[in-house]
C-alpha cells in the first residue's frame, strides 16, 4: 500500500513546473533529522537502542529514502525536459 502511494506521489512530479522540479531535486532532510539519525546510529553502535529509538530510526530511514526517490525522479524529469542536471551530482 505504501509503495503504491509513493509511486503515485512520484508520478505526480511530472505535473510540476521546471522550477518546482529543481526545488524537489535539491531538497534535503532537515539538519535536526540528520543530527537525530547520527545520534541514534552512534548510540546503536555503542549501547544499543530502545524499541522506541529503533522505531525512530526506521521512520527517519523511510523519510530519507523518500527524499532520495523524489530527488532522483525530479532529476530524471528535468533531464527528459532537456535540462543539464550535472550540477545535481555535486555532493555538498
Amino acid at each position: 500500500m505504501a509503495e503504491s502511494i509513493m509511486g503515485d506521489r512520484l508520478n505526480q512530479l511530472a505535473l510540476l513546473t521546471d522550477e518546482e522540479l529543481w526545488n524537489a531535486a535539491t531538497s534535503q532532510a532537515s539538519e535536526d533529522d540528520n543530527n537525530l539519525m547520527q545520534e541514534l546510529l552512534e548510540k546503536q553502535q555503542q549501547t544499543g537502542l530502545t524499541p522506541e529509538e529503533t522505531e525512530q530510526v526506521q521512520v527517519l530511514s523511510r523519510h530519507f529514502n523518500h527524499i532520495m526517490m523524489v530527488r532522483a525522479k525530479a532529476a530524471a524529469l528535468l533531464s527528459e525536459r532537456g535540462h543539464d542536471i550535472s550540477s545535481l551530482a555535486v555532493v555538498s
